[in-house]
């Protein structure tokens, strides 16, 4: 297994151009891929990173996650 930080300094545009495209599973999607998130399926997860769902969850919670995924990237760098 790779993992990969293309950037921690992005933009929100930019990590969120490269996120959507599917190109890479962010933390919380780890947990979604192997079924482990009570909140969302690994076929919602197949749907959102192949582009056939193109809903968006716009609530605190993924208001907290985003804001809070630079901090924990530079946190796993560090």
């Amino acid at each position: 297994m790779r993992i990969l930080i293309k950037n921690i300094n992005e933009t929100p545009e930019q990590f969120q151009e490269l996120h959507g495209k599917g190109l890479f599973l962010g933390g919380s999607e780890i947990a979604t891929a192997a079924g482990l998130n009570k909140f969302s399926s690994p076929l919602q997860l197949f749907m959102r990173k192949s582009g056939r769902d193109t809903s968006v969850v716009d609530n605190w919670h993924t208001f907290l996650g985003i804001e809070m995924e630079s901090v924990a990237a530079k946190c796993f760098v560090r």
